[in-house]
């Protein structure tokens, strides 16, 4: 499909992130793309661990706002090996990757992997998330095919603090389209690739965007698609 339309509601706050979130929940995540796993024993339990693959990228997909903690243990399959360097990389939403380096890591006194021969978890380097609110996709990857590396994901979900959020109507084009939702009139904008919305505001404050595919009795099944934003004319 050509040039497809979409259609926006924006909606605007005057608050810092810090006070949209309270409470917490926390869970392990499994990567989409899993093959095989590894049982790690820490502490007596045993805890899973999946191994990172060089030119696969493990993905995670989660719902946001909330903080993904990546745990990450190089992998010791040489008694002669006592310290190891690695490099991972990860990227968040599509966007441009990110580097990070562990050096001279040991191997762990206390952690054992549940089969012996695959020999000694190193000890645990830990990559912290923070994500924003809805749906996220994080892609993450070693920088060489050795050593091996393999990780746990851990995310802790932050509920959103309720509040009221006030309307915001575009500078232009205004297309309004008006949709209906339990008996309530809600006016979203439609946009597409040659005729981008323009938002004018003051800050500092959060700008949330809801949006919709418009579906047309052409299309089938699940429909895919990505929004670019731009802010004082830098991709956001």
């Amino acid at each position: 499909m050509k040039n497809p339309k979409f259609l926006i509601l924006i909606l605007v706050l005057c608050l810092p992130f810090s006070s949209l979130v309270q409470g917490s929940d926390t869970k392990a995540l499994k990567p989409k793309n899993a093959k095989t796993k590894i049982k790690t024993i820490i502490s007596g339990k045993s805890k899973t661990y999946y191994p990172l693959q060089f030119k696969e990228p493990s993905i995670i997909s989660v719902r946001g706002p909330g903080k993904l903690k990546v745990i990450t243990r190089v992998w010791f399959v040489s008694d002669e090996e006592q310290q190891l360097d690695y490099k991972l990389y990860y990227r968040i939403d599509g966007t441009h990757e990110n580097e990070v380096e562990f050096n001279n890591v040991e191997r762990s006194e206390t952690v054992t992997y549940k089969n012996y021969s695959l020999g000694v978890p190193g000890i645990g380097n830990n990559i912290i998330l923070e994500l924003g609110l809805g749906e996220h996709t994080i892609e993450l990857w070693p920088g060489t095919k050795t050593p091996k590396v393999a990780a746990r994901y851990l995310f802790t979900k932050t509920r959103e603090k309720k509040i009221n959020w006030v309307s915001l109507s575009p500078l232009y084009p205004k297309e309004p389209v008006d949709l209906v939702s339990r008996e309530n009139v809600i006016h979203y904008f439609r946009f597409s690739k040659s005729k981008p919305l323009i938002v004018k505001i003051n800050g500092p404050t959060i700008l949330r965007i809801l949006n919709r595919m418009e579906n047309h009795y052409y299309m089938k099944g699940r429909i895919n698609y990505r929004l670019r934003v731009k802010e004082d004319g830098d991709v956001k």
